[in-house]
């Protein structure tokens, strides 16, 4: 087998790596994984590998707009400031009030759009209106 080798499947508008996992987004807002999921990082609610793209399902068919890797885990966030973890969770990386080996399913960690202002009113950053 020669290297690299095109993926047919999908056009990717951005891509992530990890050591053992990759994902595509596309630019509909569509993501695809493969790869290693010891700890759930490919989101589909187990641990299986999956050596080919598989298309992630968005809770509430939201798109995500951006999706980060860490070492075993993925932040996502959809177009409504959702944000979205899963994976492993050991050392609390998701963001969520717990620790826990792993998160297998899409976890929400917090609306983005109302964590940044609650924030920003603890500071004393409030606008105006």
């Amino acid at each position: 087998m020669g290297y690299p080798k095109r993926i047919e499947a999908i056009r990717a508008a951005r891509i992530k790596a990890s050591a053992h996992a990759s994902l595509a987004v596309l630019s509909s807002g569509k993501v695809f994984v493969w790869g290693c999921s010891k700890h759930g990082e490919l989101g589909f609610g187990d641990t299986s590998t999956r050596p080919q793209p598989h298309n992630v399902n968005t809770p509430s068919n939201i798109p995500f707009t951006d999706v980060a890797f860490g070492s075993h885990h993925v932040l996502a966030v959809n177009r409504r400031g959702e944000l979205y973890g899963w994976g492993k969770n050991g050392q609390g990386q998701l963001g969520l009030a717990y620790n826990t080996r792993g998160e297998l399913k899409q976890v929400c960690v917090c609306v983005w759009v109302l964590c940044v202002c609650e924030r920003e009113r603890e500071r004393g950053l409030e606008r105006d209106e």
